[in-house]
Formats: C-alpha cells, structure tokens, sequence
C-alpha cells in the first residue's frame, strides 16, 4: 500500500493548491451539459474547478478504480428517467467498494463490487460482484435517507483537502435528468460530514458488504 499512500499524497498537495471557493452548483448537472475525458468514468470539471489538473488526477483516479471494479459511467447505467446512485469507498488500508442503487421498471437492486487490491498501480483481481433486489421497504428507505440527508444539496468537494492515510467517500447520483457528485474525505460521524457518513453506511447495508466497525474510516 506504500504506492497507493503516495499517490493520495500527491492528490493531497495538487487538490490543496490554489483552490478557490465553491462555486460549483449543486441540485445536479444536466446530463447533456457533462463532458468526458477519453476513457473517463467520472464527468470532468465537477469535482475541482481550480486548478484543472487537479480535476484531471481525481477523474483518472477513480475511473481506473471503477473499471476495475466493473463499473460503468453512472449515466449509462440506466436510462435518464430511471433513478440510480452509487457509492465509492476508496480506503487506504481495504479493498475498494462501490454499490450502485437503481431503480428501473419498478424494481429496485443494489449492484456491488469489490476488488482485492486498488487498480492504481496493478491489476486489480474482482472478488465480488452481486446484484441483490431490494424490497419496496427498502428502497423507500434509501429515497427518504437521500432527502433528509439532503443528498443534492452537497458540495461536490470540500474546502479542506483530505490527508495521506484515510478513505475518499465519492457519491453520484442520477436522477430526473440531471447528474450530481459528491467527494469526500473520512467524514466523520459528527459535524458536516455525519450526513454523508450516514448515507455510505447506508449504501454498505443494502451492498451486504460485510466489514468490521474498525475499517470504516
């Protein structure tokens, strides 16, 4: 992991140079208005306006994660009037995760990944991928958390870049037409960032994804 600890450091001086405040919107892009660099997964210019390689590192990045992870862009995952969500688990010390909530003909599932190793520096081996129906209970569940967490109105990156050792909590949603992401480091159970905590729990419950109160960082 002494590779990968480096490469969130470098992100870490990159992301925290010459960063302007927020002013990107929130409530969701409209998909025509998204742009992707060649082979991308995550749309460019979202996550970090100031300075523009910045935003090119942190989309290399986790798009190799994604596709390692059998994951596609979030807009072809379904069609614009279907709702779909995903969660991006990136820990320094764990696999890589992501859960991806859809819903689609009036049924809702929950499509999760897990790889062994991050796909930054080497092959990443997949060692798991489920698809698991979730029950009409559940899915009014996770639309009501979305709401009171208030998923649209989150910044889609902090002011405060992350650290070297910890977890980027990346979230996208789709909805309505309309795209929205979200990136966070470690947020932590209080504060600003309980709410985003509690939304990638959330997405942990309904993945089954199976992991220790001390790896959730």
């Amino acid at each position: 992991m002494g590779r990968y600890r480096f490469l969130t450091g470098v992100l870490t001086l990159v992301l925290g140079t010459g960063c302007a405040p927020d002013s990107r919107p929130v409530g969701g892009v409209p998909v025509q208005q998204l742009s992707f660099a060649p082979g991308a997964l995550i749309p460019f210019g979202l996550l970090h306006t100031a300075p523009t390689r910045a935003d090119s590192l942190v989309s290399f990045w986790y798009s190799r994660e994604l596709t390692a992870l059998n994951e596609p862009r979030l807009i072809d995952a379904a069609t614009h009037e279907r709702e779909v969500y995903r969660f991006l688990w990136l820990r320094s010390f764990d696999p890589p995760v992501a859960v991806r909530i859809q819903m689609a003909n009036d049924s809702a599932v929950a499509i999760v990944s897990e790889t062994a190793n991050p796909a930054v520096f080497k092959p990443a081996r997949l060692t798991r991928r489920d698809t698991i129906r979730l029950t009409d209970a559940e899915w009014r569940e996770f639309s009501d958390m979305l709401e009171r967490e208030q998923f649209l109105a989150w910044t889609p990156t902090e002011p405060v870049p992350g650290g070297i050792d910890g977890a980027r909590w990346v979230f996208e949603g789709l909805r309505g037409g309309r795209y929205h992401i979200a990136d966070r480091w470690a947020p932590s159970d209080s504060g600003a960032g309980a709410s985003m905590r509690s939304a990638g729990l959330h997405f942990i419950r309904l993945g089954r994804v199976r992991v220790a109160r001390d790896r959730i960082y």
